[in-house]
Formats: C-alpha cells, sequence, structure tokens
C-alpha cells in the first residue's frame, strides 16, 4: 500500500508538472507528427503488407512508431529525470527513502506515458484525416504493449545509473531513440539478429501479428515476457551498482 500511494505521489506531481509546460505537448505532436507525415508520404513500411500478408501497411507502420515512441519516453524519462534532480539536489534524499528508487520512479514513467497518449491519440486522429488510417487497439495489444514498457523501462534505468556516474548523457539519449527507430523493426522488417531480442523489436513484431491476424505461439509469447522480464531486472541492477560506483568515487552529490 506504502509503494502504491508514493507511486501515485510521484504520478500525481509529475502530471500537474507536465500541464503546467503546454508547449511541450504541442512540440511533441509537431515534432513526431511532421515525422509520420514524412514516412507516411515517403511510402515507408510498405514491404509490411507482404511480410505480414496484410492489404494496409501504413496501420502495421503507425503501431510499430507508436510503440517506439512509448519506448522513448521509457528510454529518455527516468535517464532526463535523474539528471535533472541530481542538478536540484533532489536524487541523494530519494535513493536514501525506504522505497526503491526503481519503485518510486514508476509514477514518473505512469505520467510520461499519459502525457504521450495525448500525443498518439493526436496522431492517430490526424492519421485518419489525412490518410485514411483506421487504428484499433484490442486489449491484448495495449497488453503486449505494456508488457513492453516494463522491458524498456529497465533500459530507462541503465541509462538513469549511467547519468549518475557520468551526469551528461543527453546526446547518448538522442543516439539510443534513434538507432532504435532504425534497427527495432518500426519502419520495416528486417532479419538482423543482434537487435530481435530487445524488448522493442519483439513487441513490434507481435502486435503487428495481432493487429494482422498472423498466429503465434504461446512459446513465442512467453519469451517475450521472459525477456521483458530479465531487462528489466538487469536495470535495475545496473541503476544500484552505478550508484555504488557513484558512491565509492564520491561524486554522488556532484554534478
Amino acid at each position: 500500500m506504502r509503494y502504491i500511494r508514493a507511486i501515485f505521489e510521484e504520478y500525481k506531481i509529475n502530471i500537474l508538472e507536465s500541464f503546467s509546460y503546454k508547449f511541450g505537448i504541442i512540440s511533441d505532436i509537431l515534432v513526431f507528427g511532421i515525422l509520420q507525415v514524412f514516412l507516411f508520404f515517403a511510402n515507408t513500411g510498405s514491404s509490411l503488407s507482404n511480410t505480414y500478408n496484410y492489404n494496409n501497411s501504413k496501420e502495421l507502420l503507425l503501431i510499430g512508431y507508436i510503440t517506439w515512441m512509448l519506448s522513448c519516453t521509457c528510454i529518455s524519462n527516468i535517464g532526463g529525470e535523474i539528471k535533472n534532480e541530481m542538478a536540484i539536489g533532489t536524487f541523494y534524499h530519494k535513493i536514501n527513502v525506504a522505497i526503491p528508487i526503481h519503485i518510486l520512479y514508476i509514477g514518473k514513467l505512469l505520467a510520461s506515458i499519459t502525457m504521450q497518449v495525448i500525443t498518439i491519440s493526436t496522431l492517430i486522429i490526424m492519421s485518419n484525416i489525412l490518410f485514411g488510417v483506421e487504428l484499433s487497439f484490442n486489449f491484448y495489444i495495449i497488453i503486449t504493449i505494456l508488457v513492453c514498457m516494463s522491458g524498456m523501462y529497465g533500459i530507462g534505468l541503465a541509462i538513469g545509473g549511467f547519468a549518475v556516474y557520468y551526469k551528461q548523457i543527453s546526446s547518448i539519449i538522442f543516439i539510443i531513440q534513434l538507432l532504435l527507430l532504425f534497427s527495432t523493426d518500426v519502419l520495416t522488417k528486417s532479419s538482423m539478429s543482434l537487435f530481435k531480442f530487445i524488448p522493442l523489436t519483439f513487441c513490434i513484431d507481435l502486435i503487428r501479428k495481432l493487429a494482422s491476424g498472423v498466429h503465434f505461439s504461446s512459446y513465442e509469447y512467453l519469451l517475450y515476457i521472459i525477456i521483458c522480464f530479465i531487462f528489466y531486472l538487469l536495470g535495475v541492477f545496473v541503476l544500484k551498482f552505478m550508484i555504488k560506483c557513484a558512491k565509492r568515487k564520491g561524486n554522488l552529490l556532484h554534478f
């Protein structure tokens, strides 16, 4: 109960803070919207129709694009928040409370995802008006995406750990986001085994199969859940390890 209350308070504070800076919402809609329109006009992902035997490649592309946006939120949120809180001096207090820092930051993550859903809803409406793309999320697609968010949150925690030790990581976050866009089947379906078992890659393939009616085994879905859980645990481990390293080095309070 204490954990739930702490997560809710973090969520409420961050939601109120986000709505205080409305231009951030508008800028996200503009940036992601312009990129989406460019991808649609460039006929990106046209091969997805053949891959999944589905006649609407734009819908499959949009599903991957939305999942990538949510994954970027998981990655950038934690690293960015840790960096900001270290700058203002509140991070040291948070790592010394009774609730683990990786649990406490779930509230921040949920707040960021809520704000991103506003942007995504706008993009879905825009896609329908401009390109006639109708996108419907069923229960299984939503659950699959939520499972993916847990794995990508683990990556965000790991990046946050590097933020604790190395401080300046903004460029690294941007590079990782671009790498995910072009290497995790967001834009097309590739056979690059190096990125196959990243939660985002696995998730996009599964939700496209769900949307297009392609059958997949329960073993495949179970493997996906296990991979996301492993990424989450690795993220928790890396964050705790980097905090200990920063304490040993004596630069935890330096920014």
